[in-house]
């Protein structure tokens, strides 16, 4: 993906030193992954399709980016349960979601519950599932940090 033109959404609590690298790019936005309605906002309003994603996740992994090539939604509750007339969607096949990465990952998305799966992960799973309802192409990372 082209850097300059992507959207790139970043989880609020991944640490600083990534958080201050990541803001050099004017199209980066650090947001509280738990706020679906401004992410989706912030989605509607940009014009280009092209998505970078970084949440973040607990473990004792030397590496500080893992991409991510599919999910386990643990959050508990579904936002587009209810609202497939608003989001113009009956089912949603996720099976091509994400960018596909030879060491990617498949990140169990817990929400704001405690992270006790492998890869753990917040709320990836609703905002790529969003992204992808509005027709994004996502490449997703996790960036870690130390238990």
């Amino acid at each position: 993906m082209e850097k300059e033109n992507k959207l790139i959404l970043i989880n609020k609590n991944i640490n600083e030193k990534f958080l201050n690298e990541k803001k050099k790019n004017s199209k980066a936005c650090i947001l509280d992954f738990s706020d679906y309605k401004l992410i989706e906002k912030v989605l509607r309003n940009n014009k280009n399709r092209q998505l970078e994603i970084y949440d973040v996740t607990q473990t004792n992994d030397q590496k500080e980016l893992t991409p991510i090539n599919d999910h386990i939604n643990r959050i508990g509750h579904n936002p587009f349960i209810g609202k497939q007339k608003e989001y113009e969607i009956d089912f949603i096949n996720i099976e091509r979601l994400y960018t596909q990465h030879k060491k990617g990952v498949v990140t169990n998305s817990c929400g704001d519950q405690k992270q006790i799966f492998p890869h753990p992960s917040t709320h990836i799973a609703n905002i790529a599932t969003l992204a992808y309802i509005l027709n994004y192409k996502i490449e997703a990372y996790l960036v870690h940090t130390e238990k």
